[in-house]
């Protein structure tokens, strides 16, 4: 008698997001910035890309609203910078990347750390250090890349770590004082570590905003 093979079992959707460490690039200053432009449309090889899956399960909510209602389930995405944790909503990252090849511009803002090429379109990348109030360690090793309304921005950070899922029940308030640009929505505990969660939204606004100034 032959025996009947059993169906196998659905795999569960794989749910980590591992950065892999990069050498810091080396960046070039351009004479000009058509010349940086030119410099950043050259063919680069493929950037590697992390998996950005969306959990499965019930429907959740945005970060910002389900911390304003105290309740709720909503998806992050936590990263590193230096050594604090942060979680930002995942529907608001686009993609996580590893650390481009970066193309200084003239005369740009600190806080600019320069344009990368991604899929023939340059995009900016910033310093998380003005808008997070944290420095980047010396090996730089991703990019969240974000949207803010019809703009396209990449922020860096040391590491991107893992998906998780946040109640809103259970986040505390911003215990400083001056978050006059809305960034930081809250703190909780993941662990021995606080996570600061952060809004997506904001972030992208104030790094952002000397751009936004220059154009009224």
């Amino acid at each position: 008698m032959t025996k009947k093979k059993k169906p196998d079992k659905p795999r569960a959707p794989r749910r980590s997001v591992r950065g892999r460490k990069a050498k810091q690039p080396t960046s070039r200053e351009a004479p000009a910035l058509a010349d940086a432009l030119a410099l950043a449309a050259v063919s680069e090889p493929e950037m590697p890309v992390f998996a950005v899956e969306e959990p499965a399960g019930p429907p959740r909510r945005s970060l910002r609203d389900a911390i304003a209602a105290r309740e709720g389930l909503s998806d992050t995405l936590v990263f590193r910078v230096g050594d604090e944790r942060f979680a930002v909503d995942l529907a608001a990252v686009e993609e996580a990347i590893e650390l481009p090849s970066v193309h200084h511009l003239p005369e740009m803002p600190d806080h600019l750390l320069g344009v990368f090429e991604l899929r023939e379109r340059l995009v900016p990348i910033y310093s998380p250090e003005r808008v997070l109030r944290v420095a980047l360690g010396r090996d730089a090793a991703a990019v969240l890349v974000l949207r803010s309304r019809e703009k396209r921005l990449g922020l860096a950070v040391d590491d991107v770590d893992d998906v998780l899922t946040i109640d809103g029940a259970a986040v505390r308030r911003a215990p400083i004082p001056d978050n006059d640009d809305n960034v930081l929505l809250g703190v909780i505990r993941r662990g021995a570590d606080l996570l600061a969660l952060i809004d997506a939204e904001s972030l992208a606004l104030a790094c952002l905003a000397d751009q936004l100034t220059e154009a009224v």
